[in-house]
């Protein structure tokens, strides 16, 4: 998935994971190039269409602020939601 011009991917684990786990699970260490840069982010049930996704949905939806939009997690929460 692309937000703001990069490769993003989204993967649900277990609370307190170690990142080592979340990097083996997703990726192949040795096929990338470049280095790669893991950032978590602990929003409970965003990813499974449940009520509370949708409550999120909904409250930036009838947010007055714009800058909200211009978060990179908005951008990926959305691209997600509408994939």
């Amino acid at each position: 998935m692309m937000a703001n011009g990069y490769n993003y991917v989204i993967e649900e684990f277990p609370i307190w994971v170690d990142k080592s786990e979340v990097a083996k699970e997703c990726f192949n260490p040795k096929g990338f190039p470049k280095r790669l840069k893991l950032c978590f982010f602990d929003i409970p049930n965003i990813n499974d269409m449940s009520p509370e996704s949708d409550e999120y949905i909904q409250e930036l939806a009838s947010s007055d602020n714009l800058e909200l939009f211009n978060l990179t997690i908005n951008h990926i929460i959305i691209n997600n939601a509408w994939n």
